[in-house]
Parts: C-alpha cells; sequence; structure tokens
C-alpha cells in the first residue's frame, strides 16, 4: 500500500484527525454539564469520576487534535487518541451488549446513539489514528522545524502520560459497573410534556413542581410562573440533595425546563434515576411556550 508511504496522505489523515477532535474537544468543553450527564448515563463511573472525566476529557481531545492540525508532536498526540478511542470503543460496547438506549456523549449537539454501529465508527478512527501514528512524515511537519528535539519529547512524554491516566480513568468504571449492579444496565425512558399539556395542567390547578436548570440570566429573562431554579452544575455532581433541597416526594409531579429541552430532557433522567416516579420533560422548552403563545415572568430567583 504505497499510499501509506505518500506524505500528503499523511498531511491530509492527520489534519482531518485532528479537526475531528478539536471539534469534538470544543464542543463538549462549552457543555461540561451535558457531557457529565451523558456519561452519568452509563452508570459506569463512581460520582468523583464523573467530574473528573467531564472536565478532563473534552481538553485532552481538543489539544490532541489542535496538536495534530499544527503537527507538533504527531505520535503522542495519536497515541493518546488511540488510547482515547479504545476507551470508547470497550465503554459503547459494554452499554451496546446491556441494551442501553442513550446518546454516547461523543458530540456535542450531535445525536449520536449507543450500539454496535458506533462501536464499528469508533473502530475505524482508531485504525485511522493508528495510521498517524506509524506513518508520520516528518518533512511536512513543522515539529522540526519549530521546536527543538528535548521540547519535542517532552511534549510526547507528556501526552503518553495524559494517554495512561485517561485509560486508568476509564479502567475504574469498573467500580461504578459493580456499585450498580443492581440496576440491571436499564436506563430509565425519559416522558415527556408538551407545552399545550403543562399549560392545561397549570390551569387546572394541578399540583406540580417546575424546575428550570437555565442559567441564571436566561431565569431571570424569563420563566415559567411558579418555576424554581437549580444550579445545573451540581446536577450531576450531587442531585440526591437537589432532591432533598427541593423537598420532592416520590409521587410528586416535576415537570423540567431548559431553553430548549435538551439539558433538561437529561437532568429529567437523573431524578428519575434517583427514584423519582413522576418526572416530564417540556418538550421544546421555553422558546416552544414562546412560540405557542405563552407568556414568561421575568424576576430574580
Amino acid at each position: 500500500m504505497k499510499f501509506l508511504d505518500n506524505a500528503y496522505f499523511h498531511l491530509i489523515a492527520r489534519v482531518l484527525l485532528g479537526l475531528l477532535f478539536l471539534y469534538a474537544g470544543v464542543g463538549k468543553i462549552g457543555d461540561q454539564f451535558g457531557f457529565a450527564v451523558d456519561i452519568y448515563n452509563f452508570k459506569l463511573f463512581p460520582e468523583l469520576m464523573i467530574g473528573i472525566s467531564a472536565a478532563f476529557i473534552p481538553w485532552l481531545e481538543a489539544i490532541t487534535g489542535a496538536f495534530l492540525i499544527l503537527g507538533v508532536s504527531v505520535r503522542g498526540a495519536s497515541l493518546l487518541i488511540a488510547a482515547l478511542l479504545i476507551s470508547f470503543i470497550v465503554l459503547i460496547g459494554i452499554s451496546a451488549i446491556r441494551g442501553l438506549d442513550l446518546e454516547c456523549g461523543c458530540f456535542s449537539g450531535v445525536e449520536r446513539k449507543v450500539g454496535f454501529i458506533a462501536v464499528g465508527e469508533d473502530v475505524i478512527m482508531l485504525i485511522w489514528a493508528l495510521v498517524v501514528l506509524f506513518c508520520d512524515k516528518i518533512r511536512l511537519s513543522p515539529n522540526h522545524l519549530v521546536f527543538t528535539s528535548k521540547s519535542v519529547d517532552r511534549s510526547e512524554r507528556l501526552l503518553k502520560t495524559a494517554g495512561i491516566i485517561v485509560v486508568i480513568i476509564f479502567s475504574l468504571s469498573a467500580f461504578g459497573f459493580a456499585n450498580n449492579s443492581d440496576q440491571g444496565g436499564r436506563q430509565m425512558p425519559v416522558d415527556q410534556i408538551t407545552v399545550q399539556e403543562l399549560n392545561a395542567w397549570i390551569n387546572q390547578g394541578k399540583k406540580l413542581i417546575i424546575i428550570d436548570i437555565s442559567t441564571v440570566g436566561e431565569f431571570r429573562e424569563g420563566h415559567i410562573k411558579g418555576s424554581i431554579h437549580l444550579d445545573k452544575q451540581q446536577m450531576w455532581e450531587a442531585p440526591k440533595s437537589l432532591v432533598n433541597n427541593i423537598s420532592a416526594g416520590k409521587d410528586d409531579t416535576l415537570v423540567f425546563v431548559c431553553q430548549t429541552g435538551n439539558l433538561s430532557r437529561k437532568a429529567t433522567m437523573i431524578f428519575k434515576n434517583e427514584g423519582l416516579n413522576n418526572c416530564f420533560n417540556l418538550e421544546g422548552g421555553k422558546l416552544a411556550w414562546l412560540r405557542a403563545g405563552y407568556h414568561l415572568t421575568e424576576g430574580d430567583i
């Protein structure tokens, strides 16, 4: 396969792989809460590992992606990406075998379900990363033009160390699996409610707890009358304490709201997994509420 020895083929493969991981990392950095919830939903990780993974992995993806694009420490960056992909393949594969119906969380804002198709896609990306790793062409990489050999060696050692840390983090998920084995590997579905149904419930005087997980600024700009605000950052760090804070009973009806219905859907799943039976997500969020002609209330929390 002569094309594997072609420097321009390697350049294109390296840059495209770098762009892919830079995009994945930056998207998750901008939505760490959503990524943390995706990790939480796998039911494999101890709570401590959720926060560490959600904060650590997106930056690794973005930095290694940028390194590949720039041609800096290509071998170290591609080795780290290969380690990440192996971890993803194992995690998604286990979840597919367990029959979970959830998003893998690979790309923020992109729906990608756990399953064997996703495993196959990651295997292709792993082969891609290995090609970049073993076919590095020095003459089209600025590694040896801008950086000294010592600085290159240091950066590659740093990236390889980071790769080992990532593998350890994902390996520790086994402890989380043991702690959550009573769940049987099943993911509770999320019940949706339309804005028309919620409006009817409010008009009927149905006893509701409407929980808004928008940002503080978004809540002050407009929220459904009678709703309470919860800090979304704490949603995955300490969901049990939040349940106690809102004094929600097992049979109380909770409706979760955000701007678009995406984050609130994940929050609904978290609270339902904590044993609250009647949890609903407002489909389309506050934007759908406004489009339907209903009003929002302004004011502080």
